[in-house]
């Protein structure tokens, strides 16, 4: 059977329009462009000390967890923690003690944490540290609720790896470098995790 040729071309034509009224998936699904943010660490809601080993001191195995208040710093602002809208849920595992000084020993931890915001979730790893006093330690010797300070969850400056989780974070990955201070500061950098062509 012979199909008439303005009958075919008519049906390409058609179908190349058809195309163009199509989505183009690749194009919605780019990821979106590098992003840089900044968010204090405004103050400690709640912790968690789980002695793995039971045995009564803070050692190698154990395990913390917590909730940090978290306020995004405007783009050339000040930190302001008048209003946390954010939340940092923070898990640390040890994984080696130093002593560092006369009644203080630091502790390596295993960390992972995700930062709930308002426009997207951040998730974080690292190798953290805590540092815990004598008189601390002495607090930690069962496992359940525990009033933790700023100074021992963050005492020093380390790098993170953050992966962005939904919202305007979806698709992007990056670091971030956590700064001691008054509030604590993590400063993140974000770029896309793979680039499509259209």
């Amino acid at each position: 059977m012979r199909v008439p040729v303005a009958g075919s071309a008519a049906a390409v034509l058609l179908f190349i329009a058809g195309c163009g009224l199509m989505p183009n998936t690749k194009r919605d699904r780019q990821p979106q462009a590098s992003k840089a943010l900044q968010l204090a660490f405004c103050s400690i809601k709640s912790g968690q000390f789980f002695d793995q080993n039971n045995d009564a001191v803070v050692s190698v195995g154990d395990r913390i967890t917590y909730v940090v208040r978290v306020s995004p710093v405007p783009e050339g602002g000040t930190p302001s923690c008048t209003n946390p809208t954010g939340s940092f849920y923070g898990a640390e595992q040890i994984v080696e003690r130093r002593e560092v000084g006369k009644g203080h020993s630091q502790f390596l931890t295993d960390l992972q944490g995700t930062v709930m915001l308002p426009d997207g979730n951040l998730r974080l790893m690292a190798m953290g540290t805590i540092q815990i006093t004598d008189g601390e330690r002495s607090l930690l010797a069962r496992s359940g609720s525990q009033t933790f300070g700023m100074q021992t969850l963050f005492p020093g400056s380390h790098a993170l790896s953050v992966q962005g989780q939904g919202g305007q974070f979806a698709g992007l990955l990056g670091s971030a470098q956590l700064k001691v201070g008054d509030p604590p500061l993590l400063a993140v950098r974000l770029f896309p995790q793979v680039t499509l062509k259209s």
